[in-house]
């Protein structure tokens, strides 16, 4: 009777064990798979990537709406490399339910407890590392590029994207660039920014 009991108690302390551990699991995959988006409680899933555009699913677990603005993230492999290419958004996004959607400059509204699809442009931080390869996974960084250089990007993004011009050329265009896809001259200005303002991000 004594051993009996004994065995009882023990499995009644390993399936205690077990729902505990399960808890913590769902927990962990959980986090990792919607991390929150820096500075405010949205939370954002990686649904794909083609090579610098990123679809994203932005959830907000709130009872308040919310507004989602993805200038200033950034990516970072979820592998560790010993030269990671980090990729940065430098406008707010767009809804990706909407083929050729312009930038929301205003930010993306996301309603209490509902989640909304996105559209990322991302850009290359690092002139001197390679271009990722398609196989490679990114996960958000846990931080947004520091303010300084976050805003220098973000406004010459803009103006590249509404006058074809960053604000300190004197030749502009007269028709607007659509910004729904990668632009080689935001590109050229992410890399002379990041030039001019040398500040350490995650994976240096």
């Amino acid at each position: 009777m004594i051993l009996r009991a004994g065995c009882q108690g023990l499995m009644r302390l390993l399936r205690h064990l077990l729902v505990a551990l399960l808890v913590v699991l769902t927990f962990a995959v959980n986090a990792a798979a919607d991390p929150v988006v820096p500075g405010s409680a949205l939370q954002l899933a990686i649904v794909s990537r083609a090579h610098l555009s990123f679809s994203v699913a932005v959830t907000n677990p709130t009872d308040a709406p919310a507004t989602f603005d993805g200038t200033g993230l950034y990516f970072v492999p979820l592998a560790k490399e010993d030269e990671p290419q980090r990729l940065g958004v430098v406008t707010p996004g767009r809804f990706a339910s909407t083929p050729n959607a312009a930038e929301a400059w205003g930010g993306i509204s996301v309603p209490a407890h509902a989640t909304v699809q996105i559209a990322l442009t991302s850009y290359c931080l690092d002139n001197h590392r390679s271009s990722p390869q398609e196989t490679t996974q990114y996960r958000l960084a846990d931080a947004r590029l520091p303010a300084t250089l976050s805003t220098a990007l973000a406004t010459a993004a803009r103006s590249i994207a509404t006058t074809g011009s960053e604000p300190k050329e004197t030749v502009q265009r007269t028709m607007p660039v659509r910004s729904s896809w990668t632009n080689p001259r935001t590109q050229s200005a992410v890399w002379r920014i990041r030039a001019e303002i040398p500040t350490p991000l995650i994976g240096d």
